[in-house]
């Protein structure tokens, strides 16, 4: 893995940074030898030095390199396109589940599709290396920021914040998808070439309450010198307290899968969970509606909040990742959440773009969990199936077979091309990462796992979710249950990136029960079970060969 220039604000901080969760092994001079580079001591001269350092943490969720889309990037040894945090990441949530299937043989894709990866795979490796490079920018940038601060440096606590909580996004994401045993540094660790330890063993609860302290002092849950803006003073894309308590409340909600190998559930985790979310719910967000549109509109509400000027749409918006073609080129993010999307039968132009990569398709299990009339599902605007027949045979490197998802799009609510004309290569989409809609899943998730039943202010959140997709008001809490929570998660939520990760908190991602059985999953057509070491990934074996200290996942 490499850490490249960065701009001339982090171009020492790279020369820090680079052994610190580096795989290369040996000592590394913290001056460099050229006088002419700028070295740490004069790194940080204002506070908008600071803004620009906090910039590049940020630029670590939408781009892939120093220059972009495909020059001089952050990772080695895979496609830089293919190295995106939110590419890698979505890739892994939707591929290895029942909503999407890839049929590209770009290397390590097909393993995800077929959840037949092992310790190798270019994919698996990199995100792994992306969100150690995620978390090595910000614990540099927070360490310095710490020395250099001055008491008039107003701003700066928050940024020291806004840096917490970045790292504690690519942390959750580690803990989640690779477990407990991930290498573990912070700004209070030396720099200088070592090699780090693992948090603990893959199921333990070191980065868990690590996660949980540094989300607490973030949101304001606990005395600490760094706290986030509260919702409305920070920018949108801007990390806020509602983003630091939505992600303590993912944190709480899926402990059962970090903590205990066999999935215990403690029940005051729940409890947290529920109480922290409240404050979510609670502030000032809302579900965009249809009445929320243009009078020229020709989008609904629902299908406003993946278009080019879903800025507009940020009412919804917990966190997001910002993305506006110009000034953010990269083959990931966005432009690929377009672009992939769009198979033979989807006519490019209406997508904004200058053609399609006829890539990611929906399998058929994620179209049959919609009823009829659900407008999440809108044919020829949501869901293309340009006359294939809905449950029809999968064959994995066929784009003919499966059906298009239109759910992101490269044009603005009025129907006209984004503003970057539309004949860009790249897009203008804000990626949602939390939005409100999933806050209330979430909450009747809570009142279900505590008290067995959805509370009625939570029903009621839950009816205007059902009002927006067309579908029937539920009467009373007893409709729900922890099975149509799963359901509804993929209706509302479908290729958001959150699917792998619910499929196995409700423990359905290695079952063998029909309803979980999807195409290739297991490597084999019809579906199988999946054995039990699939539910996290793999630590590279790339790694494990760098550093000694580190310890395979069970099963690898």
């Amino acid at each position: 893995m490499k850490f490249n220039r960065i701009n001339n604000i982090f171009t020492a901080i790279v020369l820090l940074v680079a052994v610190s969760f580096s795989s290369c092994i040996g000592d590394l001079d913290v001056k460099p030898i050229d006088p002419n580079l700028t070295t740490p001591d004069k790194v940080y001269q204002s506070e908008a030095d600071l803004a620009m350092g906090l910039a590049k943490i940020y630029g670590g969720l939408a781009l892939t390199g120093q220059v972009g889309p495909a020059d001089d990037g952050d990772i080695d040894d895979v496609d830089e396109g293919a190295s995106n945090y939110w590419r890698t990441y979505w890739q892994i949530q939707e591929y290895s589940t029942d909503e999407a299937i890839n049929g590209w043989g770009d290397a390590g894709v097909p393993e995800l599709s077929q959840n037949t990866w092992n310790a190798s795979n270019l994919m698996t490796r990199a995100l792994y290396y992306r969100l150690i490079y995620q978390v090595t920018i910000a614990n540099e940038f927070i360490r310095q920021a710490q020395e250099v601060a001055k008491a008039d440096w107003t701003n700066t606590p928050n940024y020291i914040a806004e840096a917490r909580f970045l790292r504690a996004l690519a942390y959750w994401h580690a803990l989640d998808l690779f477990g407990n045993g991930v290498p573990f540094v912070t700004e209070a660790d030396k720099v200088g070439a070592f090699l780090p330890s693992p948090a603990g063993q893959q199921f333990g609860s070191e980065l868990f309450e690590y996660l949980e302290n540094e989300l607490l002092e973030i949101s304001g849950e606990k005395e600490s010198p760094y706290q986030l803006l509260e919702r409305g003073q920070a920018l949108g894309g801007q990390a806020d307290r509602g983003a630091a308590r939505m992600l303590l409340a993912k944190l709480y909600l899926n402990h059962s899968t970090y903590l205990t190998e066999n999935g215990t559930e403690n029940g005051q985790y729940y409890s947290k969970g529920a109480a922290i979310l409240e404050k979510v719910l609670s502030g000032p967000y809302k579900l965009i509606q249809d009445v929320d549109m243009e009078s020229d509109a020709k989008f609904s509400g629902y299908q406003s909040l993946f278009l080019a000027d879903n800025y507009k749409s940020d009412g919804e918006m917990i966190f997001q990742i910002n993305y506006q073609a110009e000034y953010t080129q990269t083959w990931g993010g966005s432009t690929f959440l377009v672009a992939a999307n769009i198979l033979d039968n989807m006519v490019a132009k209406y997508f904004g773009v200058d053609g399609g990569w006829n890539g990611n398709r929906g399998l058929w299990n994620l179209y049959e969990k919609f009823e009829a009339g659900d407008l999440r599902a809108q044919a020829d605007s949501l869901f293309y199936t340009g006359g294939r027949i809905p449950g029809g045979d999968v064959e994995i490197t066929d784009p003919a077979t499966g059906f298009g998802v239109g759910k992101y799009r490269n044009v603005m609510r009025n129907g006209d091309l984004s503003t970057n004309g539309g004949t860009s290569a790249r897009v203008d989409v804000n990626i949602p990462v939390f939005r409100y809609a999933d806050a209330i899943l979430m909450a009747a998730e809570f009142d279900l796992r505590t008290t067995g039943t959805v509370s009625g202010v939570h029903l009621d959140l839950i009816n205007k979710i059902q009002s927006r997709a067309g579908m029937p008001t539920l009467n009373n809490a007893g409709d729900i249950n922890l099975e149509w929570i799963l359901d509804e998660r993929s209706r509302e939520l479908y290729w958001e990136g959150h699917r792998r990760t619910d499929l196995i908190r409700f423990g359905k991602y290695t079952s063998g029960e029909a309803k979980y059985l999807w195409p290739y999953k297991g490597g084999v057509k019809d579906g199988a079970a999946l054995d039990s070491k699939f539910r996290f990934l793999p630590i590279p074996s790339s790694d494990l060969v760098a550093n000694p200290n580190l310890t395979q996942n069970k099963g690898y």
